[in-house]
């Protein structure tokens, strides 16, 4: 959103029994946290981690081109694996979906969340 935040929304619209828009809500700004320049570059960043960093490969049979950021987390809990977790967004350049994805004990970010992100994108834009 180039450094925008907006006000979140649950309902974009009220239709009525035919389908007809009742009425529609546009998405308001709530705040400019970062410059354009500033998002412009994250966003490279993000797009790199899915194509030569931590989760080169994961996403590359999706059709969709995929940014976001792998994670793991060390604990002492359950079986001791690490916490996994991939958030991002889809697709990356005109993005409908932002998402995060946390597997506790799922084993490191590229293997665990973001496989896991990966097949539900897969359901997502198969429809």
């Amino acid at each position: 959103n180039k450094g925008q935040i907006q006000t979140p929304m649950i309902v974009k619209a009220c239709l009525d029994v035919n389908k007809k828009v009742i009425v529609s809500y546009v998405p308001k700004l709530f705040s400019k946290p970062i410059s354009p320049k500033t998002a412009t570059k994250i966003g490279g960043m993000l797009k790199r981690v899915t194509k030569t960093g931590t989760a080169k490969g994961v996403f590359d049979g999706l059709g969709q081109e995929v940014s976001g950021k792998t994670g793991t987390a060390q604990t002492d809990s359950g079986d001791k694996q690490p916490h996994s977790w991939f958030m991002g967004y889809a697709p990356s350049d005109n993005p409908k979906f932002a998402f995060s994805c946390v597997l506790e004990n799922g084993g490191y970010g590229k293997t665990g969340a973001a496989r896991a992100m990966n097949d539900m994108l897969q359901t997502l834009f198969s429809r």
